[in-house]
């Protein structure tokens, strides 16, 4: 998690350095290019001495009041680049700051933060921070089958929370977690597979290794549904 997070930031902070050094480089070759031309105007003007009376002269005054609205567009056009060019380096900021707020959410809403919780009771009171895939695990390899019937019916439940199908509350039973989920397309299999599920906790049948991969077999095709 540490350095997914650096990684981005760094990233980030590459794309900002590029964007302002280019946003100053522009600056920088329009202050170049102002002082070019000021010094080209200066060789033309002193190249082209006229005598008073021509440069009073109507068609010079035309001229010089030409070329002044030709230097004060030039210059409206350099300033409306570089407003451009600010925006557009604002938006990719926001952009930038954007993606990397939600590809962190939806990490942290995956696995990221999980909590190995060795009981399961306390497992289904946090069930929302509880690493399920780890208390699936330490029940497997002690064989204790029910137990992990018991786990896998947990993860449908957490998955369900967080993909935002249901609102998770250890006081809710299954039902109430049927009705909110009761105009989708799984709804159905949730229902077939809460009944498998609850035959196996509640009834106390011994649930042996082949039971348990014939029992799993409609919650996994419900995870699929649920992630997909």
């Amino acid at each position: 998690m540490a350095w997914r997070l650096n990684k981005h930031f760094v990233f980030l902070v590459l794309i900002l350095s590029t964007c302002f050094g280019g946003y100053a480089q522009l600056d920088l070759d329009d202050s170049k290019w102002k002082e070019g031309r000021q010094e080209r105007r200066y060789l033309e003007e002193e190249k082209e001495e006229e005598p008073e009376e021509e440069e009073s002269s109507p068609s010079s005054s035309g001229r010089a009041k030409t070329y002044n609205k030709s230097n004060f567009n030039i210059n409206e056009t350099a300033d409306l680049i570089k407003m451009i060019f600010f925006i557009i380096i604002i938006g990719v900021i926001i952009f930038l700051i954007y993606k990397f707020i939600i590809n962190n959410s939806l990490t942290t809403d995956k696995d990221e933060g999980l909590v190995f919780i060795e009981d399961l009771k306390e497992a289904e009171e946090n069930l929302m921070k509880a690493d399920l895939r780890k208390l699936l695990d330490k029940f497997l390899d002690e064989g204790d089958y029910r137990s992990a019937i018991r786990v896998q019916y947990l993860q449908i439940i957490q998955n369900l929370s967080k993909a935002k199908f249901i609102i998770w509350s250890k006081e809710k039973t299954n039902f109430e977690y049927f009705k909110e989920i009761k105009d989708l397309p799984f709804a159905g299999l949730y229902m077939e597979t809460t009944a498998i599920y609850e035959r196996a906790w509640f009834g106390r049948e011994m649930i042996n290794k082949e039971r348990y991969t014939l029992m799993i077999t409609q919650g996994d095709k419900l995870n699929k549904q649920i992630n997909e």
